[in-house]
């Protein structure tokens, strides 16, 4: 039932979500009179700009505390910034009906600039915060969002000084985020390179090799006039797409960027070798960048823990699969992985959007193979329909156990199959489903994993869901 997903948000998201507006509605009423006591929905409001600072900052202490990343407590900051734009308006509107019953509006209103500033900030925030601005322009959020929050702040403590204290510990809050970040960080030379094929632009750093685990991503910042006057300002997380390697060997960190946007849209045309200060090496192109994590990840989920894993990707969310995948193979090598069997699907539009990372199934299949104990299956979706069939895969890679399939793949029938053969097989060590991809493709994993009996689940030794999906 807590996994249970409407709207987007699990039931126990639910829960959080409406246990803390019980909260807050308690603050605002309880022993008082919100008609007459008008300046107890300011204080309400004020009280949570630490809470929604401590639960936006990239190194949060209460991520740290719960076990989480940032990106999974991001929902709850999203909520807490609606209840400081509500309880604020309440104290405005309360406020405004106050001195028009009282004859003295227009003075009373006159006299309160920083109350009208502070507030404009908030609001401010809170518009340009909304859904379809900020998935359709993250840029526009982003710098409303720091503009809208200083004006706020600074307007804040000129109107009232109880905020004062409220204001400083958010930004003792932000400014601990900021160190942490700065220490969290590395400046590096990285090789870019297009991929037609998949839309997107490769990154690779072959420098750093290791600190990170599957599933993690980084944010990465990058150093070049090409991307804009401000390009520099800007942070994207994109998911690590390779293993760390404790040895310090290894091909290093790699980076998959779809072009989505304004910034990755500039990075795909940055690599394709538009003229600009920097020189490309080779087929590539070398330019500066910070890159600053890792964060995130699978946390106290464990994929060699399980008997058997299903990794559902869509697009490019595949990094998420080829490092997940890559680390459980060098685990069962290592002989520290309790998985037998590994079934990855990937979504994609045509299947030549597949091409590029053919060769790397190619490498994992072959790897997977001298692992007596591991079976690893790829399949490759495509749902557009072609002028051209897909390439015999098999063929070319030498092992039927990888394969591209038209149409949408039915995700219930993949994982009750897994989860059936991890019943009949006696080891009943459990499933693990890891999902990254669009909001639908996540929703059908929950979906399979809810529509699995409950004897089947129990035979099997259980199923878990990993979710990898940023919802900005």
């Amino acid at each position: 039932l807590i996994s249970a997903r409407y709207a987007g948000y699990s039931f126990g998201q639910y829960i959080v979500l409406f246990g803390y507006a019980a909260l807050i509605t308690v603050a605002m009423f309880l022993f008082g009179n919100p008609v007459t006591n008008i300046k107890r929905a300011g204080f309400v409001c004020i009280s949570q700009i630490p809470v929604v600072f401590a639960l936006g900052t990239k190194n949060s202490l209460v991520g740290s505390l719960v076990g989480m990343g940032y990106e999974k407590l991001n929902y709850i900051h999203r909520w807490v910034g609606q209840l400081m734009f509500i309880t604020g308006l309440f104290h405005v509107v309360g406020y405004l009906v106050k001195w028009t019953k009282s004859g003295v509006l227009p003075l009373a209103a006159k006299n309160q600039f920083w109350g009208w500033m502070a507030f404009g900030g908030l609001v401010f925030c809170a518009i340009l915060s909304l859904p379809a601005i900020r998935r359709s322009s993250y840029t526009i959020f982003w710098h409303s969002h720091w503009i809208g929050l200083v004006i706020m702040l600074f307007a804040a403590c000129l109107h009232v000084p109880e905020c004062i204290p409220y204001c400083v510990a958010a930004g003792a809050i932000y400014g601990l985020d900021q160190l942490t970040r700065i220490v969290k960080s590395h400046w590096v030379t990285a090789t870019i390179t297009p991929v037609p094929e998949m839309k997107c632009t490769q990154i690779s750093i072959p420098n750093l090799t290791r600190g990170w685990r599957a599933g993690q991503h980084v944010r990465v910042r990058i150093l070049s006039a090409g991307m804009g006057p401000l390009g520099w300002a800007e942070a994207h997380p994109f998911t690590i797409a390779s293993v760390s390697n404790s040895s310090g060997q290894g091909d290093g960190l790699t980076l998959l960027a779809k072009r989505a946007g304004d910034w990755t849209g500039k990075l795909y045309t940055l690599s394709q070798g538009t003229p600009s200060s920097e020189k490309g090496l080779g087929v590539g192109r070398n330019v500066s960048m910070i890159i600053e994590g890792p964060y995130g990840g699978p946390g106290p989920c464990i994929f060699a823990a399980f008997t058997a894993s299903v990794i559902v990707t869509g697009g490019s969310g595949v990094t998420f699969a080829t490092s997940a995948v890559e680390e459980l193979i060098a685990q069962a090598e290592e002989g520290n992985a309790k998985t037998r069997s590994i079934d990855l699907v990937w979504v994609v539009q045509e299947h030549k959007n597949a091409a590029p990372l053919v060769p790397v199934f190619a490498a994992l299949l072959a790897r997977a193979s001298t692992v007596h104990t591991l079976s690893l299956k790829v399949q490759i979706h495509y749902t557009r329909a072609s002028s051209t069939a897909p390439p015999n895969v098999a063929q070319l890679v030498g092992s039927d156990l990888i394969s591209f399939v038209a149409g949408r793949p039915d995700i219930t029938q993949v994982v009750s199959e897994v989860v059936r053969r991890t019943a009949v097989g006696g080891t009943a060590g459990g499933v693990v489903v890891g999902v990254c991809g669009p909001l639908p493709l996540v929703e059908d994993v929950y979906k399979a994993e809810r529509a699995v009996g409950g004897e089947m689940r129990k035979a099997a030794g259980g199923v878990e869901v990993h979710e990898e999906a940023f919802g900005w």
